[in-house]
């Protein structure tokens, strides 16, 4: 466990694996920590050295008052990367996770050896929608958005197949600094990426579940189009969080992108 005491945000972030390997990078979606990741990672330790972070206003990084902003968010990043003397990284990001590695690209694309979107878009929801989610938080508290969180991240049958792990990301997400939630629905609510993803040239590979209701696979081709030469791929059976139901799978993708 490592803290990075960066200004104006502090970081809570992990690297483990080959140190003299190429780097690769893992961005969380909304209501996570880092520890999201831990199935797909070990396919990473021997050939890479793995970086993970919690986001403003999530995990054990600090939750300043919001609202945020997804290039905010990226900055927060490029920090931890200058931080770290990491002079390129391949970011994968997955919902949330996934804006903040296209704006990282944008704004500082020499960091940026390959980029891996997962399970997200330019544009994530609509503006009503977030604000919605962000007054239904403030009337209830993250209790009130917890069930149907859950229900959009992994399909019916994983879920009833495995009650104590859901319960497990269930407290995760009730013990998400209220703050940082909030501040992130707001830059989810007024990120539009549209431009600043389409003037992209970094390789590209873009990852959709199947089954995913909250950034359905339409979104993720929308994405891919966007991006000149990017790949896209279906993870079948999936929902919004692949990393958790198709671990194997998800990092094997990967895998092959990276290597090719």
């Amino acid at each position: 466990m490592r803290f990075a005491a960066l200004s104006p945000v502090g970081l809570h972030y992990r690297i483990s694996g080959n140190p003299k390997g190429p780097a690769v990078l893992f961005l969380n979606p909304l209501g996570t920590d880092l520890r999201l990741w831990n199935r797909v990672i070990p396919g990473f330790q021997e050939r890479f050295r793995v970086i993970r972070v919690d986001h403003r206003g999530q995990g054990l990084s600090d939750a300043p008052e919001g609202p945020y902003t997804i290039f905010e968010m990226a900055e927060d990043v490029a920090r931890l990367l200058d931080h770290l003397e990491i002079r390129s990284a391949s970011v994968i990001g997955l919902s949330i996770g996934g804006m903040v590695a296209q704006a990282l690209a944008s704004i500082r694309p020499e960091l940026v050896f390959r980029l891996i979107l997962c399970d997200t878009g330019a544009v994530i929801g609509t503006p009503e929608s977030w604000e919605e989610r962000r007054q239904a938080v403030l009337s209830g508290g993250m209790e009130a958005v917890a069930d149907a969180t859950l229900e959009r991240w992994l399909p019916e049958e994983y879920r009833n197949g495995h009650p104590e792990e859901l319960s497990l990301w269930r407290n995760l997400l009730l013990r998400t600094s209220l703050q940082g939630y909030l501040g992130a629905c707001a830059a989810l609510r007024d990120a539009d990426l549209t431009e600043s993803t389409r003037a992209l040239s970094v390789p590209s590979l873009v990852l959709c579940g199947s089954e995913d209701q909250v950034t359905p696979p339409s979104l993720g081709e929308a994405l891919a189009d966007l991006i000149t030469g990017a790949e896209f791929d279906l993870i079948e059976g999936a929902a919004h969080l692949p990393c958790l139901d198709r671990s194997e799978l998800l990092g094997h993708r990967i895998r092959q992108f990276l290597a090719g």
